[in-house]
């Protein structure tokens, strides 16, 4: 795993109030590349998150990153502190399924930095 920043609170245990975000654009674009897809990374995103306690979905309106392909966000942090990372490509494969097992078990360090998946770590694109 690649260790991004975050802001997540110190310590091991997050505080009470951190939610585990992921996102996927909902952009007219990215809609429609997700519909040509195999398996569109929203609609997998909302069963999962559905059933993981702390995690939030977000249909994200368009970043303006249509470039970098289906965009997706994964943050973890306060709801007044949230940080993010955005991520390219999010309906291939190898990448949907890395933010699937994120979004069931997010991972952050010790001192609250997110832990990106490997998968995932040649996906991140700056944000808008």
């Amino acid at each position: 795993m690649t260790r991004l920043p975050g802001v997540t609170g110190p310590g091991p245990a997050p505080p009470d109030d951190v939610r585990h975000v992921v996102g996927v654009c909902d952009g007219q674009r990215c809609r429609a590349v997700r519909r040509l897809a195999p398996h569109d990374p929203l609609l997998q995103l909302r069963d999962v998150v559905s059933g993981t306690p702390g995690a939030v979905l977000l249909r994200l309106d368009c970043p303006g990153l249509c470039a970098y392909g289906v965009i997706g966000l994964m943050a973890t942090g306060r709801p007044t502190e949230r940080v993010g990372t955005w991520l390219a490509c999010v309906d291939r494969q190898e990448r949907g399924e890395a933010l699937l097992e994120w979004a069931r078990h997010p991972a952050t360090a010790d001192d609250g930095a997110l832990l990106l998946p490997s998968a995932l770590a040649d996906a991140v694109v700056p944000g808008p």
